[in-house]
């Protein structure tokens, strides 16, 4: 029981730590404190991160899953935590089967 804990407190501070980087990454494109991101205002984020402006406008649009153009904050950073806990689930499950399968 204190295992399940420990794990629910665990990734309770993951998911404080995502969103508080989701945020910051947010507000360095929400320059002008608007409340919202277009696809230009992500593409502040090109230098910094060091990818192709079309690949910014890949991740603005799978983010953008209503379509309507605009990313908020909350939008932004819950689809941000989901796409890292997704892909960080899959890893997990990838490793436990392999590791059981050999």
């Amino acid at each position: 029981m204190a295992d399940i804990e420990q794990n629910d407190e665990l990734n309770g501070n993951m998911q404080h730590l995502i969103a508080a980087k989701a945020e910051e990454l947010f507000n360095l494109c929400d320059t002008e404190q608007k409340g919202f991101i277009i696809k230009k205002d992500m593409q502040r984020l090109r230098e910094g991160l060091g990818v192709e402006p079309e690949q910014l406008e890949d991740v603005f649009d799978s983010l953008d899953v209503d379509h309507n153009g605009y990313l908020t904050l909350e939008e932004f950073t819950c689809k941000i935590i989901l796409c890292l806990f997704f892909e960080i689930y899959l890893f997990i499950l990838f490793s436990w089967f392999w590791n059981i399968s050999w």
